[in-house]
């Protein structure tokens, strides 16, 4: 994973990045290429559970795309300038479970929302390596959170196509491809509901500049908006306090006067529609 900021110390950045990539996950199909095999980014999530239930919170659109049948690659990152854990790491898409609403008649207007359940044996795999956030105790003080949001900053976190690229041989492949996971620092635009679901938009800004963000944050699709909290009077000693789940990402806007907007799932979309859709869902397969 990478950070993309200039606003926070970096000290602040890594422990945001670090943190996030414990819960990060990206999807891979695979396909062909000129005759040969490839592998194609297919969104990003973030690893939650729920009760007893582990799965990933990511975007309808994402999950809806995914194989249902054969094996779907998955991007396990293990933390800022460290490569992903070695090896083809899998989950077979006939043992995958969706809790999911109907998409919403407009892409730009959600609701766009999913959780993929993953079958025991993929969660214990998947648990070995990295982290399940848990809604359930997070669920109470994001639900009743009334501070404005306006004075926090976000980091956004997921895999864009434009960070994909190849590597030499290696490990006896003859082709490897490098998915780069992205912490986007950010902040709310504005917040919107509709249809019993809620939004936030967050700013992208371009200057023209070297570091600028990514032109496009295609790939960004299901990934998770974290609130970083800091603490701290001094710029020199602000360090982050916590990291909380707040959204999820499905769209972005078009670049307008240098300036896009990144269309998120809110809190209220996750922990109250979501997680009540999910209890009702695992209540009617007992």
């Amino acid at each position: 994973m990478e950070m993309y900021s200039t606003e926070l110390p970096d000290s602040v950045l890594r422990d945001a990045v670090e943190f996030t990539g414990h819960y990060l996950i990206g999807f891979v199909k695979p396909g062909t290429d000129g005759g040969g095999a490839d592998a194609k980014l297919a969104g990003s999530g973030t690893l939650v559970r729920t009760g007893k239930v582990c799965g990933i919170l990511t975007a309808q659109h994402v999950a809806k795309n995914l194989p249902t049948k054969g094996e779907i690659g998955i991007i396990l990152p293990r933390g800022i300038d460290t490569p992903a854990y070695p090896g083809n790491p899998t989950i077979l898409g006939e043992r995958l479970r969706i809790v999911a609403f109907p998409r919403g008649k407009r892409d730009s207007s959600g609701p766009d929302l999913a959780l993929i359940i993953l079958s025991p044996l993929d969660a214990a795999r998947i648990g070995a390596i990295k982290s399940f956030y848990n809604l359930d105790y997070w669920r109470s003080s994001v639900l009743s959170d009334q501070r404005d949001p306006n004075h926090h900053a976000f980091g956004l976190s997921g895999f864009p196509y434009v960070l994909v690229s190849d590597a030499s041989p290696q490990r006896g492949f003859r082709r490897v491809k490098v998915f780069k996971g992205l912490l986007f620092l950010t902040f709310i635009d504005r917040i919107k509901v509709g249809k019993g679901f809620d939004y936030a938009d967050v700013n992208v800004s371009y200057g023209g500049r070297a570091d600028d963000p990514p032109r496009n944050f295609g790939g960004f699709s299901g990934g998770g908006l974290w609130l970083i909290e800091l603490k701290g009077t001094t710029k020199e000693a602000v360090k982050m306090s916590r990291c909380t789940l707040y959204g999820v990402a499905f769209y972005q806007t078009k670049i307008v006067r240098s300036r896009r907007r990144i269309r998120c799932h809110w809190r209220r979309s996750i922990y109250d529609r979501l997680l009540r859709k999910i209890g009702k869902t695992v209540r009617a397969r007992k």
